[in-house]
């Protein structure tokens, strides 16, 4: 069995990054889409260029990502950002 407390850093922090989006309603992580995801249509159409651009560019800086939608699901109100960390016990 593993001991994630010593060995294999990358397996826990993927670990953390899954039972954080878990907890992040609607969130995703960056590792797991592909760039065309970015270019789809959501609720409230597409993703501005300057946003795209942005995750595009510091993607792999980040692991998990937001969007806010407003309530009626046809406005994108903004992007949250989140950076995971786990630490040995």
């Amino acid at each position: 069995m593993l001991n994630l407390k010593s060995d294999n850093f990358s397996l826990r922090g993927k670990i953390g990054e899954l039972i954080a989006k878990s907890q992040i309603p609607f969130s995703s992580r960056t590792g797991e889409l592909s760039v065309r995801y970015l270019y789809k249509k959501f609720s409230f159409g597409f993703i501005s260029s300057k946003q795209r651009e942005f995750l595009i560019k510091n993607g792999r800086s980040f692991d998990l990502f937001r969007l806010i939608i407003s309530e009626e699901g046809d406005n994108l109100k903004g992007i949250e950002i989140y950076e995971v960390k786990t630490k040995k016990r």
